[in-house]
């Protein structure tokens, strides 16, 4: 995808679940590498549940890591 935004990886990543038959619905949050294409695609991705009346994703922060083990 090269240098992609936000906007043109969220819908890229809803797809792959749908073609991959893994429910939306069991996404809990997403992983990051780097906090401003990552916010983008967290709230897109979170909207998009909220639209389908699915749970939002959990804002852990842009390290998710550090903060669900403690560090």
């Amino acid at each position: 995808m090269g240098h992609a935004t936000g906007i043109d990886l969220s819908p890229r990543i809803i797809d792959s679940m749908t073609k991959n038959r893994l429910p939306l619905k069991q996404l809990i949050t997403l992983g990051s590498d780097g906090p401003n294409v990552n916010k983008t695609v967290f709230n897109i991705v979170s909207q998009k549940k909220i639209d389908l009346k699915l749970a939002p994703l959990a804002d852990i922060g842009t390290c998710n890591l550090h903060v669900v083990h403690e560090s």
